[in-house]
């Protein structure tokens, strides 16, 4: 089934194929999240969530939405790149509540190649990167958005973040430009951090979490960290095992 230009990948549930792509609506270009049925292919509905504008030296007409939507339940979560976050409905895409962050704090930047991470659902929330200045690690309620905390100054990277479990702690952990760190979910507390300094055009790919060992991998020849972290009393340790 051909679909619209974009660089967002599938998330499939429920007999849908969710994914994001750019299309134009009204004589303009738009972001759109669509789902698709997975037996026809057929469109079952779409929304239109942002422009569709990408300015930084992109791939000409098959640019498009860098982010993947992400399913739990009955709900489909979104973050466009232009750092609006959507919950919408899985049935019919309407919208249950949005979130647009350049507008409720005036001044926050959009990065280059705008963003590509998706929003990570976990139970009744919702992490992301949403790149506001000393608070741009978040949870947000996942039935309505709420803001549950926020912190840190750490800007954005094009990486997703991933649930892990680390000493037996449940942690969220996010690739940001100041390195990789892991946070508690339950109050934004940092955990852990390990700093280094990763591309400055792009870094995409999420942390793998293996045991004790957490391994963030970049382009434009500048390699990977690996890290041990371990946790003992209350405290966690991080030592750096490898770098190539």
């Amino acid at each position: 089934r051909a679909i619209d230009p974009a660089w967002s990948s599938i998330t499939v549930s429920g007999g849908k194929v969710f994914t994001q792509v750019n299309r134009r609506v009204g004589g303009q270009r738009r972001e759109l999240c669509v789902a698709l049925d997975t037996a026809s292919g057929a469109e079952l509905w779409s929304a239109d969530l942002d422009a569709a504008f990408y300015p930084d030296g992109g791939t000409g007409s098959t640019d498009g939405p860098r982010s993947t939507p992400t399913v739990e339940g009955d709900r489909v979560y979104v973050l466009t790149s232009y750092l609006k976050l959507y919950c919408l409905r899985a049935d019919t895409g309407a919208v249950v509540w949005s979130r647009d962050f350049l507008a409720e704090f005036p001044g926050t930047s959009v990065i280059l190649w705008q963003n590509a991470a998706s929003p990570l659902v976990v139970g009744d929330r919702v992490f992301l990167n949403c790149n506001v200045a000393n608070q741009c690690l978040m949870a947000v309620q996942a039935s309505d958005g709420k803001t549950l905390w926020s912190g840190q100054n750490d800007v954005m990277t094009h990486s997703s973040p991933v649930r892990a479990t680390l000493g037996g702690i449940p942690q969220v952990v996010f690739v940001t430009s100041r390195g990789t760190l892991g946070l508690s979910p339950e109050t934004g507390d940092v955990l852990w951090r390990h700093s280094f300094a990763p591309s400055s055009t792009s870094i995409a790919a999420s942390p793998v979490v293996a045991n004790d060992i957490v391994y963030a991998s970049c382009a434009y020849a500048l390699g990977a960290w690996t890290a041990k972290v371990t946790h003992s009393g209350s405290a966690f340790t991080v030592t750096q095992t490898d770098f190539k």
